[in-house]
């Protein structure tokens, strides 16, 4: 591992994150979200590709970017989908990293995790992003039989709470 500064971390934490929970990387990404030329983003890969994660992403033309591979394992990050939510909304922050100091007089109420798999919200994002249908199974609260069915998802909300899949 290296001693970069913090913010090329922010950045080879935001390859990894994107490349897990969305299956692929490309430069355009990086380059709108931190103000890099094109350059610069390539170089940020390289340098994740070499320094942290070595041969972890490999480069696909027909996604015109960077998918990682088969084997890959997160190596900055818990890859948690929250890591990921946060850096989409812009709220990188190092707060996983702060230990609370017990307070007599305070309780924190853990709610239950919604574990998500990564290659499900991979496929629902690449339906978003390409316009493209999904067979899904379905049950709802009246009918609680599963019944299949296809969808076109256009966004993919998180409430805090669960996981909503526009269509």
């Amino acid at each position: 591992m290296t001693t970069d500064k913090h913010e090329v971390l922010l950045r080879m934490r935001a390859i990894e994150l994107l490349a897990y929970w969305e299956g692929r990387l490309v430069t355009n990404r990086l380059m709108s979200w931190f103000g890099l030329s094109r350059q610069q983003a390539s170089a940020d890969i390289k340098r994740y590709n070499t320094l942290y994660n070595p041969d972890a992403l490999i480069h696909d033309p027909s996604v015109k970017g960077y998918v990682p591979k088969a084997s890959f394992q997160p190596v900055l990050t818990t890859a948690h989908i929250n890591e990921y939510l946060n850096m989409l909304s812009g709220l990188v922050s190092e707060s996983h990293a702060l230990i609370a100091m017990p307070e007599p007089n305070l309780a924190a109420v853990q709610l239950p995790d919604r574990s998500v798999r990564p290659e499900v919200i991979r496929e629902v994002l690449r339906a978003c992003r390409t316009q493209s249908c999904l067979k899904i199974i379905y049950a709802s609260m009246q009918n609680p039989q599963w019944h299949e069915r296809m969808i076109s998802p256009h966004t993919l909300v998180y409430t805090g709470f669960r996981w909503h899949v526009r269509a």
